[in-house]
């Protein structure tokens, strides 16, 4: 299991804030993040909103697939291999007080779910941007998972 260190808000210069270990995968549909376990309520919780904010500002990543059990941190491979080498895990056992540290999953293809995502304010051009545009419109051809083939 894992102990909460004594966590800052923001790191001091030259501290590690965040670390992200990235994977893609072709077993499970979609976007997630593994996290690690605290015993600790407010490390948990801040280890948890990172993700959370990833779901709320993008379309194809599913929270509730998400996982910061102690359970996955120990679990072992079928080869017998632990968890507890992977990068997240070992970043957080030589890193005290690091909170945010990560495994982001990603399917190679396509994604399981569309968020909606709320109207975004366009700081360039000074308008919200409206849903039409490609990175709001869930029907965009930038999430279509598959390409369509022309019919003869």
């Amino acid at each position: 299991m894992v102990q909460s260190g004594k966590r800052r808000d923001f790191p001091m210069p030259g501290q590690l804030y965040l670390y992200m270990d990235l994977h893609a995968h072709a077993g499970k549909r979609g976007a997630f993040i593994y996290g690690n376990h605290f015993e600790d309520v407010e490390d948990q919780a801040q280890a948890m909103l990172y993700p959370r904010l990833i779901a709320s500002n993008t379309l194809n990543f599913d929270f509730s697939e998400c996982n910061f059990t102690e359970k996955l941190m120990l679990k072992r491979d079928k080869k017998g291999v632990s968890r507890e080498g992977a990068g997240r895990v070992a970043m957080h056992r030589e890193c005290p007080g690091l909170v945010h540290s990560y495994t982001l999953e990603c399917n190679y293809c396509c994604g399981g779910k569309l968020n909606r995502i709320e109207e975004r304010f366009d700081l360039e051009r000074r308008r919200y941007m409206t849903e039409t545009e490609p990175v709001l419109d869930p029907n965009s051809p930038l999430y279509n998972p598959y390409p369509r083939h022309k019919q003869d």
